[in-house]
């Protein structure tokens, strides 16, 4: 199922690919300011921002989003989240955290998860992570 079609609103943006030297590659987006602008222009219709990275160039946003009274939930990797953001987020949530809670969860007899619930009905499910 696409985004789209469970009423996500989805931007794209064309990856850039640098040439560093004679073989070296970057690729790189440039959505940080973009992101900014959106989240700063929107504010007024969310409650809680959800902002899934480490960079501390978001902290300037993440600050005035804060001003404004908006909650503030920050999702990284240890070693990949910047302390201004680990320190102002109202929540940080670490994915690989995240996904080894799922895979424990997947392991237990009766859990709770969509594949143990549907075996139990009997249903075949896709696989969610």
């Amino acid at each position: 199922m696409e985004l789209k079609q469970i009423g996500y609103i989805v931007i794209s943006k064309e990856l850039k690919i640098i040439q560093k030297g004679n073989e070296k590659k970057i690729r790189k987006g440039d959505l940080d300011i973009e992101l900014a602008l959106d989240a700063f222009e929107l504010q007024n219709s969310f409650r809680t921002f959800v902002l899934f990275s480490g960079d501390s160039d978001f902290t300037p946003l993440i600050s005035r989003l804060k001003e404004n009274k908006k909650r503030i939930i920050v999702f990284s990797t240890r070693g990949h989240i910047s302390k201004e953001l680990y320190s102002i987020a109202n929540k940080y949530i670490d994915m690989k955290a995240i996904k080894e809670n799922i895979k424990k969860s997947r392991q237990k007899p009766g859990s709770n998860h969509p594949e143990a619930e549907a075996s139990r009905r009997g249903r075949k499910t896709k696989n969610l992570v």
